[in-house]
């Protein structure tokens, strides 16, 4: 099974000796990933192909940039689909990617603040 976060992102994160670094990135990381999952509910509920081609597009890269493959390959699919318009194949992802998210999060908290308690806070 793959792990949640890829091991060489998270070592080359944890090499980054800046004060707070890291807690600041898990910080931006949720912000930014509720915001941009909140787009992509909208995007699908309303057909909308640019926003959600964006939306994916850039959660996609913010999670790639945390190590989160995971969610990074949910998100791409989704780009896709908002590329291609084929609405009938997001049915299951949104719930997929929330859950990656969630596991995402709660790895970078707990490996970078000690903590894996605290839930993703998003719409549904």
């Amino acid at each position: 099974m793959e792990s949640v976060l890829d091991e060489t992102i998270v070592a080359s994160l944890l090499m980054v000796k800046r004060e707070g670094f890291q807690a600041r990135l898990v910080r931006l990381f949720e912000s930014n990933t509720g915001d941009l999952l909140k787009d992509i509910e909208e995007a699908l509920r309303t057909h909308n192909q640019k926003l959600l081609e964006t939306s994916a597009h850039s959660l996609s890269s913010a999670a790639s940039s945390v190590g989160a493959q995971r969610v990074s390959g949910l998100a791409q699919q989704l780009e896709e689909i908002g590329r291609s318009g084929a609405w009938s194949l997001s049915d299951g992802r949104l719930v997929n990617l929330r859950d990656e998210i969630c596991h995402a999060v709660e790895a970078l908290e707990l490996l970078f603040l000690g903590s894996g308690h605290r839930k993703l806070e998003v719409g549904v």
